[in-house]
């Protein structure tokens, strides 16, 4: 008499389930390697935007509008960074990432 464990059957059954459990980590690795370049692209942009209206600051010639342009957009680049990762934390919540 064999063992369960020996069983074609079930060792057919087992090999489904692994192949189940493999794809789905395949789908959350891509998921996550997404949301990680999506972010990213979101900081190194909300970045550039602040940093183009800090350069535009140093183009205009009265200095209290320049330091207006200087300020906001230091204020505005950090701004939409926060934006951005607090956004990405709200998504990895939804999804249960934590």
């Amino acid at each position: 008499m064999s063992s369960p464990s020996g069983s074609p059957r079930l060792r057919q059954e087992l090999e489904r389930i692994a192949g189940e459990r493999l794809e789905a980590e395949r789908q959350i690795q891509r998921t996550y390697r997404w949301e990680l370049f999506r972010v990213c692209i979101e900081c190194l942009t909300g970045a550039a935007i602040g940093a183009v209206c800090m350069g535009f600051g140093l183009h205009v010639t009265g200095r209290d509008v320049g330091e207006i342009f200087w300020w906001g957009g230091m204020l505005l680049g950090y701004v939409l960074i926060t934006i951005s990762l607090m956004t990405a934390y709200q998504r990895g919540e939804e999804r249960g990432d934590w």
